[in-house]
Order: C-alpha cells, then structure tokens, then sequence
C-alpha cells in the first residue's frame, strides 16, 4: 500500500514598499504538493525513482513532467540528504498560484517538494535543514548574508 503525503504552499509576495525583499506576507492562495510512493521500497542507496509526475492548474501546458520539475527536484535532494529512496515516486501538483507574476511560485514548488518528500520518508531531516536546503535551491533570503 502506497503512502501518500499532501502538503499545501502559499504563496507570497516580499514586494512590500520600503521593505523590498525584507517584509513579506503569506497569501491566501496555495500550491498542493501530494507525493506517494510505497514505504516498503525505500532503499538506501541511490536509484532514480519510477517517476509519474500529474500537472494540473497554472502551467499544466509548460511545466515538465520528468525528473527536471522542481518539485520532483527538490524531493530528489531530500531523498539524497536522508539517503532514502524511493522505488517509484508519484508526484501530483495542483497549481493554483500563477508563473512568473512575483507570488512565489517557484519558491512554493521547492518548498513544497522538500517538505513532502521529507514526509514522505518519514521526516529524518529536521525543519533547520528543510529551511536550509529550500534556501539554497531559492537564494531568497540574501539579506541575511549580505551582513
């Protein structure tokens, strides 16, 4: 029996007025990220998932449905950091938040692969990390570095 793990992105815009890239808000809007695969066939040494990977919503047209789609790359790192792979892996997004429109829709798709994908193989990875990793895949919060 297949496990199946749903999380749900927002999106957000750090636009605000004076506080460009520093003040941000969360919107009422969200991305769903749903990853399954069968806890028995985890392995842990590397091997590329069966992949099967459904679009719907924003950029069901234009988005990829292999192993470059960023939710699936993002699960990828998670799986390579925990060294937990999965023997096949199905990945359904439902994109609500639209491309390229400055609401966060790349960040939703790495955060949101990252956060399943860690779920998914039960949760070895701790939030620290998870934040880590979703930073350097994004380089959103360049502020802090630039002390």
């Amino acid at each position: 029996m297949n496990k199946k793990v749903t999380v749900h992105i927002p999106a957000t815009s750090a636009n605000l007025g004076p506080g460009f890239d520093v003040l941000g808000v969360a919107l009422h809007l969200y991305n769903e990220v749903s990853l399954s695969a069968d806890p028995q066939g985890l392995s842990h040494s590397y091997r590329a998932p069966q992949l099967a990977v459904d679009i719907e919503g924003e950029g069901t047209a234009v988005l990829p449905r292999n192993h470059t789609n960023l939710v699936v790359r993002a699960a990828y790192k998670v799986f390579e950091k925990a060294r937990r792979w999965p023997k096949e892996l199905h990945a359904k997004l439902v994109n609500r938040i639209p491309l390229s429109r400055g609401l966060g829709s790349s960040s939703a798709a790495a955060l949101g692969g990252i956060c399943a994908a860690n779920a998914l193989v039960g949760k070895p990875l701790s939030d620290e990390t998870l934040l880590e990793m979703a930073v350097a895949m994004e380089g959103t919060p360049t502020t802090s570095s630039r002390r």
